[in-house]
């Protein structure tokens, strides 16, 4: 598929058995080939979420959608990470979404244990200093709030960095 193609240009094409049947014991490595496929990376700033916490201002996701007909290993791969998944009204598509810092800290673990092999390493690794970021200000920042601008320009480097490696 173009897909396979964009994110690892090198390898070589092989047709897969029809009867192809994924344990549902999630293989590490086959999982991290799949997520590396269609995972989607989402970091911002909202302008919301005040409360006197800068890290509720803080967004992060990892998220993918599939064809509801793998709705299975969807829900496998959700429960694995701590994220959920959602069926879309038509039926036609599940999505998965992980977005609490703890269940994107099982990411983290995750790809340094079995890493991204393609082209989106670069993406994955700002999205993950992101969150690391993020996870440091809000041990040490409860509710000091200091000097927004300068607390928050931090993250806004990381935006632009992910804006570039995505265009």
């Amino acid at each position: 598929s173009k897909t396979v193609k964009s994110h690892f240009p090198n390898l070589q094409a092989s047709a897969l058995p029809n009867d192809l049947v994924l344990d549902p014991e999630l293989n590490p490595f086959l999982l991290s080939g799949y997520l590396t496929l269609y995972f989607s990376l989402n970091v911002s700033v909202s302008a919301e979420g005040w409360n006197n916490n800068i890290y509720n201002k803080l967004k992060h996701s990892f998220s993918f959608s599939r064809n509801i007909s793998e709705l299975e290993i969807c829900k496998l791969i959700a429960e694995f990470f701590g994220g959920n998944y959602y069926i879309r009204k038509d039926n036609s598509r599940v999505v998965v979404n992980i977005v609490s810092l703890e269940s994107c800290e099982n990411i983290i673990q995750f790809f340094n244990d079995y890493p991204i092999q393609s082209i989106r390493l670069q993406e994955y690794l700002i999205w993950k200093e992101f969150v690391l970021n993020a996870k440091a200000f809000r041990a040490s920042n409860k509710l000091n709030l200091g000097n927004l601008d300068k607390n928050l320009s931090v993250f806004f480097r990381f935006i632009e960095k992910m804006n570039q490696v995505s265009s």
